[in-house]
């Protein structure tokens, strides 16, 4: 029944709108941010200025190929 539905109905611009709803309840829940960068200096700046606003991290930073990924508490 689902197959039939969105092979009738298939819209990419409702599927980014929910996408984008569902980060942003997930992020408003849980009350992180994240930061995404590809530079090498911004894996040691992000960091430092996070802690110096008195922000913390919700976990370690995941490196996904060049871009590294920071969760902060917000």
């Amino acid at each position: 029944m689902f197959q039939s539905v969105f092979q009738r109905h298939w819209n990419p611009y409702v599927v980014l709108i929910v996408a984008g709803l569902l980060s942003a309840l997930y992020f408003g829940l849980t009350s992180t941010v994240w930061a995404v960068t590809d530079c090498p200096g911004s894996f040691r700046n992000v960091p430092e200025e996070a802690i110096a606003h008195g922000y913390t991290f919700a976990q370690d930073p995941v490196k996904n190929g060049q871009e590294y990924l920071f969760y902060i508490y917000a």
